[in-house]
């Protein structure tokens, strides 16, 4: 139908071969109606009058289909993106740039809109002016065929019932095969990726389990380069030695590829050659649900669910006991603050901005007038954390299931001077007689790391501890503290807490901090 094809144009090229198929069959079967009623003279009339009646699809198609998603798209994430981040919008005076940025995104919306409506529009109005033509042919047609007694008047009036049925019916399903062709648009990114060919050859839950591990990890040659942008290398023969039960601290500058060896470790990617191994087994080789299980992960922002602290923790170890779960909140200092929580380990987490924008109240801290005023904002107990208090649930979390290996990604580089001093505390006792990893920006959370790796072009440039290498006046090592040294005298203080000014006493923690 001639509605059908110009929806058909509506989509992207990718669709193409899809609807070619479809209209292919059309014709194969036209074609066998012909060949099946040769012997009759009125089935002849009929297929005859079909063939006249539904047009051949046109020969291009113009993949306007995917404009109008593309523009909604973009306008959708302009708007969620400026209310994700109100607060830098309201800080900024940026509100009416917002509005006006998402006007033009709904405007760009409104054109491709426009562009699809009209092409339905002409689309429907072509298919009107066909079928009212068709079907006036097919009246003059049936006229001749049964004055000149090549079919009688009763085959003829069925074949146009037939006819003008069949168009009415094709009609009415266009837009069915229009929502089909738009969820084929949307649903091919999602199944481009779900078809990507991925290097991993393990599963979750195939491969081998080590017994007895002791957490040595090696990089012997790894070259890797993100999938996204293959061209750039991250890795180019990577050598890296990491003893078991020991710290090893990773630093370099930004996008020297020091949170991607934590992702190689965890298997989030694979390298496109070279070998990781654990305890001298490949890493490829292992069961890679139990490879995880091993390994401890604190990210710089530590992500917590929409639920209780205790389910918080126990997504680290599905069965881990209240003694577990206890111990490991007690090693993070966690313990400290949920017992000042009415609900303690049942207290819910949700992101309640206004409670601190607007009172400015740490929970679970201060006198007992401000806690009692605090609770009377709770809603149902649930409550927002301080970032601290997040990064210490993270490191419960990490730890209830004693892990022999701990990989920690910044995890304390988004803290103030207070919550990180309490944060490095915790992590130091949770690292002993672990394989540890640490990817730090500020040097002076690495300084007694066993061993410390600077990365710099894909390589590691050098490795030793901190007096080895600062001993060394040209090391890259050497060149980085004296860097942050520069940068925090040249530093102006700033508010560490996130609903106030700093004060004096904050602004020389920061300064000392600097210098360390």
């Amino acid at each position: 139908m001639p509605l059908t094809f110009w929806e058909a144009s509506l989509a992207p090229s990718n669709v193409e071969p899809i609807l070619s198929m479809s209209s292919s069959s059309d014709h194969s079967s036209g074609e066998s109606e012909q060949s099946s009623s040769s012997s009759s003279s009125s089935d002849e009339t009929q297929t005859t009058l079909k063939t006249k009646v539904i047009p051949d699809p046109p020969a291009s198609w113009h993949p306007l289909g995917s404009l109008p998603t593309t523009s909604r798209s973009g306008s959708t994430s302009h708007g969620s993106v400026s209310a994700g981040n109100v607060r830098t919008v309201q800080a900024f005076a940026g509100e009416e740039k917002a509005v006006r940025l998402y006007r033009a995104a709904l405007l760009d919306t409104y054109k491709y809109g426009r562009k699809a409506g009209l092409a339905k529009g002409l689309g429907l109005g072509t298919l009107h002016c066909v079928l009212i033509l068709s079907w006036s042919l097919l009246v003059w047609y049936t006229s001749i065929v049964v004055h000149k007694n090549i079919a009688n008047g009763g085959d003829s009036f069925t074949t146009m019932l037939n006819v003008v049925i069949a168009g009415l019916s094709l009609g009415q399903a266009a837009p069915d095969i229009s929502a089909f062709i738009r969820a084929k648009t949307a649903a091919y990114p999602i199944f481009e990726m779900i078809e990507r060919n991925t290097i991993s050859k393990t599963s979750l839950k195939t491969g081998r389990k080590l017994v007895n591990h002791e957490g040595h990890i090696q990089f012997k040659d790894v070259c890797f380069s993100y999938p996204s942008r293959p061209d750039v290398m991250i890795f180019n023969k990577l050598c890296l030695d990491i003893p078991s039960g020991k710290i090893v601290a990773l630093v370099g500058g930004s996008g020297s590829g020091k949170s991607t060896v934590i992702s190689l470790i965890e298997r989030f990617y694979e390298p496109l050659s070279g070998r990781i191994l654990l305890d001298g087994t490949d890493i490829r080789e292992l069961d890679l649900q139990w490879l995880r299980q091993q390994i401890g992960l604190v990210n710089q922002e530590p992500a917590l669910f929409a639920t209780t602290i205790r389910e918080n923790i126990l997504y680290g170890k599905d069965d881990a006991t209240l003694e577990e779960i206890t111990r490991a909140a007690k090693l993070s200092e966690a313990i400290t603050f949920i017992n000042n929580l009415p609900d303690r380990l049942e207290t819910q987490h949700v992101v309640i901005l206004i409670f601190k924008a607007v009172f400015g109240l740490e929970f679970g801290e201060g006198k007992e007038k401000e806690k009692e005023k605090s609770r009377k904002m709770w809603v149902k107990g649930e409550y927002n954390y301080r970032v601290g208090q997040k990064q210490r649930i993270a490191i419960s979390r990490a730890i209830v299931k004693n892990p022999s290996i701990l990989l920690l990604d910044e995890a304390t580089s988004a803290l103030d001077a207070e919550s990180e001093k309490s944060v490095q505390e915790a992590l130091d006792r949770v690292m002993v007689g672990r394989t540890t990893i640490v990817v730090a920006h500020r040097l002076s959370t690495v300084r007694n790391a066993d061993v410390i790796a600077v990365v710099q072009g894909g390589k590691i440039v050098e490795t030793g501890s901190h007096d080895q290498l600062i001993s060394r006046p040209n090391s890259a090592y050497a060149s980085l503290i004296q860097l942050q040294e520069a940068a925090s005298l040249h530093q102006p203080p700033f508010p560490w807490t996130c609903f106030g000014t700093a004060t004096q006493e904050e602004a020389t923690k920061s300064k000392s901090a600097g210098k360390a």
